[in-house]
């Protein structure tokens, strides 16, 4: 089972029950009291005191689930998911699984928020300063270590708690990696050049140096577009700066010449799942809700 943990400052904690084999049309809710004042801060344990209570609790229908061996925090920059992590790990005897796609880099400590070993109060801490700057970590790498980190710990008894703001890497976290059709190291390398290259032309129809992260964005997505499918650029326009999708997509079109609608599923730019996820609990803090829903006003 699947468990999707939603907190909000006004209402109560959700959790949304998938069996892996059920479609979300099937899934049932449960709810669990959480303390409108807590916010994002554990200082008087609302959250954590239900998940030590609540040990079976009851759905709808009368059964009963066990609580999540797997917990996912996850929001933006700066509401303090490592805070959070760190005091659920020494909460729960658990250790942490970063899924922050800067962090995992060693030596890149400056601006990326990376807990020093000093400050992590005898917690371990998983799949930091694991690769080199210079050398590429794809998000199937990451499922596979994180996924390989989670099970150890469970098996050691502990509580794996994932936090980390890189969505792509969560996807695949949970929802397994995609089987379609793969981009050759060839096409890859191609899409990266034709990206640099719209990237340095817009610039200099602009007059500018070089193009911001919102405009090697857009950039991007329109390069897609130009390649003959702008349904599939309108939708990714959407998920900004997620360029895993973004150049899968260009390969898939490249490689094809068909629009990504035409391929069919196994060539989807989002993950299938090929096989159930690992338990789990997703917890997007409060900050991150109403951040969101200020954005969408």
């Amino acid at each position: 089972t699947f468990v999707l943990m939603r907190t909000a400052a006004s209402r109560p904690i959700r959790q949304q029950l998938w069996p892996a084999t059920a479609s979300q049309g099937n899934s049932s809710w449960l709810h669990l009291h959480h303390s409108s004042s807590s916010r994002s801060r554990l200082s008087s344990g609302p959250v954590v005191r239900t998940m030590q209570q609540q040990t079976a609790p009851c759905l709808p229908d009368g059964s009963s689930t066990s609580l999540p061996k797997v917990i996912i925090i996850t929001g933006p920059t700066a509401v303090g998911k490592t805070a959070i992590g760190l005091e659920l790990a020494k909460r729960l005897n658990g250790e942490v699984i970063s899924a922050d796609s800067v962090q995992i880099y060693r030596g890149l400590d400056v601006g990326s928020d990376k807990l020093p070993l000093d400050q992590r109060q005898g917690v371990p801490h998983h799949l930091l300063d694991i690769q080199d700057p210079t050398t590429d970590f794809s998000a199937a790498e990451f499922h596979d270590l994180a996924r390989e980190a989670a099970r150890d710990i469970i098996a050691r008894g502990k509580v794996p708690i994932v936090v980390g703001g890189t969505g792509f890497y969560l996807r695949w976290l949970m929802v397994g990696k995609t089987e379609g059709q793969r981009a050759s190291p060839q096409v890859s390398a191609y899409v990266s050049e034709q990206l640099k290259q719209a990237w340095a032309a817009a610039a200099a129809a602009r007059g500018v140096e070089e193009l911001d992260a919102g405009g090697k964005w857009e950039v991007g997505v329109e390069l897609l577009s130009k390649w003959g499918d702008p349904e599939a650029a309108e939708r990714i326009l959407k998920e900004r700066n997620n360029y895993y999708r973004l150049e899968r997509a260009l390969s898939l079109v490249h490689m094809t010449g068909k629009k990504l609608s035409q391929l069919g599923s196994a060539s989807s730019t989002t993950p299938a799942v090929p096989v159930p996820p690992p338990p789990g609990a997703m917890v997007p803090l409060p900050e991150a809700q109403q951040q969101q829903q200020q954005q969408q006003q």
